[in-house]
Parts: C-alpha cells; structure tokens; sequence
C-alpha cells in the first residue's frame, strides 16, 4: 500500500487478541517500518495522525477512528473465551467500518465468520 501512495498514518492493524499486536509490533520494528502499539484501554489518546506511522490497536479501541487502510488480525476469534458471537460479530463490524478505502481481513484457523466472507467474495452477483 505504501508503495500506492498511502501513507504510513492512514493504515491502522487491528486486533482481536493482543499477543498478535505485540507480535506484529516487534516485527514491524525488527524491519524498520514506524509503528505505536496501542494496547491500552485508552489508546485513542495515544494516536497521533500527524506521525507518519503505522497504528497498531485492538478493534474495541478503533471505534471512532478511520484509516485509509486497514488490516484486521485473526477475523471471527473472540479475545475471550466468553464472548459470544454476536460480540465479537459488533467488534468486527466495528473493524471492518474503520477502513475508507482498503480492508485487508486475515486468520490463521478456520471460523464461522471467515467462511461466511469468503463465500460472500466469492459468490456471483447476479
């Protein structure tokens, strides 16, 4: 995206467990690209859009917020074990929304709501 002309402040990564954003985050900066991890609750007074980096929260943190490009970690698996499905359907929904132009959704085992995107992607309008 970088190379498209999207700036490194206009992509957000959000995540719904937070071992991937520390992963990602010591990642990123093993390579050299900026980026803030937001973990906290208050992360969105940590966000700086004037900082040409890229961000890094947790979905529920996101709300709000837009970014020209966003990626989404581990889509359909809750943080929590007790979290059902149609919290972690409102948190994805709430993702999902952040992004203006370009939404990159990932997960690494299969789910509910990953299955149901991809057929969606990949079914026929009529």
């Amino acid at each position: 995206w970088q190379t498209d002309g999207v700036a490194l402040n206009e992509i957000a990564v959000l995540y719904f467990d937070a071992d991937h954003g520390r992963q990602l985050t010591d990642h990123l900066r093993t390579l050299n690209i900026p980026c803030r991890w937001m973990a906290s609750a208050n992360s969105k007074r940590a966000y700086d859009p004037s900082k040409n980096e890229v961000s890094i929260l947790p979905v529920p943190s996101s709300k709000g917020l837009e970014f020209h490009a966003v990626i989404i970690l581990g889509v359909g698996h809750p943080a929590r074990r007790d979290q059902s499905e149609s919290d972690v359907a409102r948190l994805l929904y709430v993702g999902m929304t952040r992004a203006r132009e370009k939404l990159l959704l990932t997960t690494s085992t299969p789910s509910p709501f990953a299955d149901r995107l991809h057929e969606l992607a990949t079914s026929k309008v009529p």
